[in-house]
C-alpha cells in the first residue's frame, strides 16, 4: 500500500513537472533537457529514465510486439474541434517507384491504398531536388529564395530563417505537434514540436543526440553490435556507416571484395548489400514505431494533432533487411533506358560525379541498385499499412487529412548517375498522395497539371478549415475538385545560385521542360524537353544540338517557357528576375 501510495504521487509529481516545463523541446514526457544536461550526465542514463517514466504514465507495450506504447486505457472522446493532419515522407522516393504509380514490380498496396481513397497527383515536383531545402520550402511554402536554405549545410546556421512552418502556426492555433523521423531542415524550426526532435546530419545538437546517434542507443538495446574481422560469420561483410552494423555487401559496393570490416572512408551512397539487422530494428521499423506510438496516444485525446513521420528510407545506404532484400530478384531488375545516355548536348554530364562513379553506368551493376531500393521501398509500404491500420482503430480516418510524398527522388542509373541533385524526372519528380474522407472524392488523379511542393502549405490551411496564409504556392483544392481543370500550370524548381557548371531554374508545363542558369551570361548550356515525345530526356532541343538551326519551332517553344519562368520570378520577387530576362535562350 505504502508502495502504491508513493508511485502514485510520484507519477502525478511527473505529470505536473511536464505541464510546468517549457514548450520547446520535450523528450517524450520528460521535462526539456538542455545542452548543459547533456555534458552534466550520460545521455543513456536519461534515455533509460524517460522509458521509466513513460511507464509510469500509465503507457504498456502494445499486441503488435513491436516495442511501441500505447496508453494502457482507451478512451472514447472522438470530437476533435478540428480535423487533424498526418504528414507521411519518404526520403529519395522517386514518383515511378509505387506500384499506384505505374511500376509493375514493386507492389505498393497500403501507400496506393492512399490514392485509392484520396486523389494522386502524377506530376508533383520537388522545390529544390535535395534535402534540406526541399524540406524547408514544403514545410514553409516558401521558395529557397526566401528561406535562404540553399544547400544541406544551411539548416545548422541559427536563425537562418524566420519564416514559420505549417506545424509552428498549427501549433498557434491549438494543434499538438510532433514531428519524428529524419529531421533535416533548420534547426531553430525544430523547436516548435511537442517532443524531441532528433535532427540528421549531426550527432548531437543543443537539446541532445541526432538521429544516427539515437538510433545507435535504440540498437545497443536490441542488437550488440558484432566487430569485425574476427567474426566467424563475417565473410563478405563490411560495417555500415549509419547503423554501425555488419551488412554483405554486393558488386556495387565500393568496399566489395576488401578485407571484412576493412578501415576506409566511404559515403552513404557507396553502400549497397542486405543489412544484418532484423526487420523490427531497422531504421524504418524504429521511425514508424515512434509514430505509431505517437499517433495512439494523440489519437485519444480531444484537441487535433499534426503529426509528421519522416523515414529516412530509401535514402542510401541501400542495405535492406530480410526478408525485404530478397523479395527482388536483381537479375529481373530492368536498367534504365537512359543509363548510356552519352549526354553530350545535357548541361549535367558531369554532374553527381558521373564521368568518375561509371558503376552506376554499369547496366549489370545497377541491378543490384534497383533491387535493393526497392526492398526499401516495400519496407516503408508495410509500416504504412500499420500505421493506416491504426486510423482506423482510433476512429480517426474520416476527421485526419492524410498526406504521403518525398522531399525529391532518385537517378537509379538513369543517365548513368546516382542520387538527386538535378532537374531530371527521375530526381525532382516525387509522388503526392492525399486522402481526406468527405471532402477528397476517392480515386481523384490529377495527371495533366504540374504542381510543386510549395503548394502543400496553402492546400493544408484550407483543408484543415483555418484562415489563409502567405506563401509562394496555391491550395491544389481547385485541382483536387475540378474547378480548375481548364487551367494550364506550370511547376518551378530551383538549384542553389552558387552552384556552379549546371542549370539553377527549371520550369515544367504538361509537355514541355525548360532549364536554365539564373544569370544572363552563364556559360552553362539551356536545355528544353519534349517530354510528350522524349519522356527520357534524351534528346536536348537547345544547347549544343547539331540540328539546332531545324528547331527554330523548338527555340520558340523555349523561348514561352522562359517567358512564364519570368512571371514566376517575377511573382515570387526573385533577385534574378532580370538576369533570367536578358538570357538568350538559344546561345
Amino acid at each position: 500500500g505504502i508502495l502504491a501510495c508513493c508511485l502514485t504521487l510520484l507519477n502525478i509529481y511527473l505529470v505536473s513537472r511536464i505541464e510546468e516545463s517549457p514548450s520547446h523541446s520535450r523528450i517524450r514526457g520528460m521535462e526539456s533537457h538542455t545542452s548543459n544536461c547533456y555534458d552534466k550526465h550520460d545521455c543513456v542514463q536519461q534515455l533509460e529514465e524517460a522509458k521509466q517514466a513513460t511507464k509510469m504514465l500509465g503507457y504498456t507495450k502494445n499486441a503488435r510486439n513491436t516495442g511501441n506504447a500505447v496508453p494502457a486505457e482507451k478512451s472514447s472522446k472522438k470530437n476533435h474541434r478540428s480535423p487533424n493532419l498526418l504528414f507521411i515522407m519518404a526520403d529519395q522516393l522517386r514518383y515511378d517507384a509505387l506500384s499506384a504509380t505505374g511500376n509493375s514490380i514493386l507492389y505498393t498496396p497500403n501507400i496506393d491504398s492512399i490514392a485509392k481513397d484520396g486523389v494522386n497527383f502524377e506530376l508533383c515536383y520537388s522545390q529544390c531536388p535535395v534535402c534540406g531545402p526541399a524540406r524547408t520550402c514544403l514545410m514553409t511554402g516558401r521558395t529557397t529564395e526566401h528561406t535562404n536554405i540553399g544547400s544541406n549545410g544551411n539548416i545548422f546556421n541559427a536563425n537562418h530563417t524566420h519564416i514559420p512552418c505549417y506545424d509552428k502556426i498549427l501549433s498557434s492555433q491549438g494543434y499538438a505537434t510532433e514531428y519524428y523521423g529524419k529531421w533535416h531542415a533548420p534547426i531553430e524550426q525544430a523547436l516548435g514540436y511537442n517532443n524531441w526532435i532528433t535532427p540528421a546530419g549531426t550527432e548531437w545538437w543543443k537539446y541532445g543526440p541526432g538521429m544516427e546517434r539515437e538510433y545507435k542507443y535504440y540498437l545497443a538495446d536490441n542488437m550488440p553490435p558484432v566487430h569485425l574481422p574476427g567474426n566467424k560469420n563475417s565473410k563478405g561483410m563490411q560495417i555500415q556507416t549509419l547503423d554501425k552494423r555488419p551488412y554483405k555487401t554486393n558488386t556495387l559496393d565500393s568496399r566489395h571484395g576488401l578485407p571484412e570490416g576493412v578501415k576506409k572512408n566511404v559515403i552513404q551512397c557507396d553502400q549497397h548489400g542486405v543489412s544484418t539487422i532484423p526487420r523490427t530494428h531497422t531504421l524504418t521499423a524504429f521511425q514508424a514505431k515512434q509514430c505509431l506510438e505517437a499517433l495512439d496516444r494523440l489519437g485519444q485525446k480531444n484537441e487535433p494533432f499534426s503529426l509528421h513521420l519522416s523515414f529516412h528510407s530509401p535514402h542510401a545506404p541501400m542495405t535492406p533487411s530480410e526478408p525485404f532484400a530478397s523479395m527482388y530478384d536483381p537479375s529481373d531488375m530492368q536498367p534504365p533506358t537512359s543509363i548510356s545516355d552519352p549526354m553530350e548536348n545535357s548541361p549535367y554530364r558531369q554532374a553527381n560525379g558521373r564521368l568518375e562513379d561509371t558503376q552506376y553506368a554499369d547496366p549489370q551493376k545497377i541491378k543490384y541498385m534497383i533491387s535493393n531500393y526497392y526492398a526499401l521501398v516495400k519496407e516503408i509500404d508495410e509500416w504504412v499499412g500499420e500505421i493506416l491500420d491504426l486510423i482506423d482503430d482510433l476512429n480517426l480516418t474520416d476527421n485526419t487529412m492524410l498526406i504521403f510524398t518525398s522531399d525529391h527522388g532518385e537517378m537509379l542509373g538513369s543517365h548513368g548517375m546516382r542520387e538527386k541533385n538535378n532537374f531530371y524526372e527521375e530526381s525532382v519528380r516525387v509522388p503526392l498522395l492525399i486522402r481526406f474522407p468527405g471532402r477528397i472524392k476517392p480515386g481523384t488523379v490529377v495527371d495533366d497539371k504540374p504542381v510543386s511542393h510549395i503548394d502543400l502549405f496553402a492546400t493544408i490551411f484550407d483543408y484543415l478549415g483555418l484562415k489563409k496564409y502567405a506563401s509562394d504556392g496555391e491550395s491544389l483544392r481547385k485541382f483536387i475538385d475540378g474547378s480548375g481543370k481548364d487551367e494550364e500550370t506550370f511547376a518551378v524548381s530551383e538549384w542553389t545560385p552558387n552552384a556552379i557548371g549546371v542549370p539553377n531554374l527549371m520550369i515544367r508545363s504538361k509537355r514541355w521542360k525548360f532549364m536554365c542558369p539564373c544569370l544572363a551570361n552563364s556559360t552553362v548550356m539551356n536545355a528544353l524537353y519534349d517530354l510528350e515525345n522524349d519522356p527520357n530526356e534524351l534528346n536536348n532541343l537547345l544547347g549544343k544540338n547539331s540540328k539546332k538551326k531545324r528547331y527554330r519551332g523548338y527555340v520558340a517553344q523555349g523561348e514561352v517557357m522562359k517567358n512564364e519562368l519570368v512571371l514566376w520570378l517575377k511573382k515570387v520577387g526573385s533577385p534574378y528576375l532580370n538576369e533570367v530576362k536578358m538570357r538568350k535562350v538559344l546561345l
